[in-house]
């Protein structure tokens, strides 16, 4: 669905530069061309850089992408390979009365910090069979890593303890106490989380170019096929908020946010679309998917299938999604367009 830029169409390179306001700056670059013996290249890179217009919020964003093809009359054949590196802080809402004591760009707390990290490889081919019919298809690989880090307030801490010590709070919320004490008396909590995600799969199809009953005809047919595996932990660490409304942990953790589960997705598709142009000016499009996905979670945690605070479970998805459209195109310069479709997520 996706076409990128390629050496074919885009030879030679560019270079654009840019910097702004808060610490912001950006360098994109780009080269393209064909070699001697057929094969056209692609490289792109983007670095961006930036402190942020509020406090404590800079984002750092590192990616490049890079292909390569080869065509001849019949075929077309290209690999791609897309990196990142990205380190993104959005610090969360603030109250509007605390922005009008304190200005626009204060923060309640902080980090709260996403970093991720994608590694994705993807392959296309095509190939006529004949002047009107086109096989087609893609396989891909992609890895991908996320890292999550937000500093919050305690929303469990009780500052009405019935301790006898007016100064409980403070003095339990330290390395070493029990999870019990640091629960009701830490005023800060770094909430952390981590995936892992590797996805693979393909598909393909088969396009027919073909008059039908004396009118032009597009009809095309495919299946896919997706598969995906993904780690996620998280964790909650008690702390104390400090004077730069960031959160010192105390190593000490609760376990009523703890999350360990592996999840296992498999999705299998079959599709098909047809384009009928019944006159030179009204174009109809009939269209179905069948997608049947198994969803398989464990939890690492709880991996008792009957506990019923398990996330580990078995699950089966299956739905077909039909489309209809009308294209009218009175001229080159003006078309209308009506479709009705349905949609299916697992």
């Amino acid at each position: 669905s996706l076409q990128t830029k390629r050496g074919y169409t885009h030879r030679g390179g560019a270079m654009e530069l840019s910097g702004g306001a808060w610490g912001r700056s950006n360098a994109q670059a780009e080269y393209g061309g064909v070699a001697a013996n057929g094969v056209d290249y692609f490289v792109a890179g983007n670095v961006f850089d930036e402190n942020g217009w509020r406090d404590a919020s800079p984002s750092k964003v590192r990616q490049i992408f890079g292909q390569l093809g080869w065509r001849n009359q019949t075929t077309d054949l290209s690999v791609s390979l897309s990196l990142a590196d990205n380190d993104l802080i959005g610090n969360g809402l603030v109250q509007k009365e605390f922005l009008s004591a304190q200005g626009w760009n204060t923060i309640n707390t902080k980090p709260d910090q996403t970093a991720n990290k994608l590694a994705f490889f993807n392959f296309n081919g095509s190939h006529w069979l004949n002047d009107a019919t086109l096989l087609s298809g893609n396989a891909y690989f992609r890895k991908a890593r996320t890292r999550t880090l937000n500093g919050d307030v305690n929303d469990d801490i009780d500052p009405d303890s019935t301790a006898p010590d007016p100064v409980f709070n403070l003095a339990n919320c330290v390395a070493g106490a029990d999870e019990a004490d640091a629960e009701i008396s830490c005023s800060g909590a770094l909430n952390r989380s981590k995936s892992r995600r590797v996805g693979y799969g393909f598909t393909g199809q088969i396009n027919f170019n073909q008059d039908w009953l004396g009118h032009q005809n597009l009809f095309i047919a495919g299946l896919g096929y997706d598969r995906s595996r993904t780690d996620f932990q998280q964790s909650t660490e008690f702390g104390t908020l400090n004077g730069s409304r960031g959160v010192n942990g105390i190593s000490v953790f609760g376990d009523e946010a703890d999350v360990d589960l592996r999840g296992l997705n498999r999705t299998w598709s079959l599709f098909a679309t047809d384009t009928f142009s019944f006159h030179d000016v009204y174009h109809l499009t009939l269209s179905g998917r069948y997608n049947y996905t198994q969803v398989n979670n464990r939890d690492q945690l709880i991996p008792d299938v009957s506990n019923p605070e398990s996330l580990s479970g078995d699950h089966n998805f299956h739905r077909f999604n039909p489309a209809i459209g009308l294209a009218i195109t009175p001229s080159k310069n003006l078309s209308f367009y009506a479709s009705y479709n349905e949609g299916s997520r697992a």
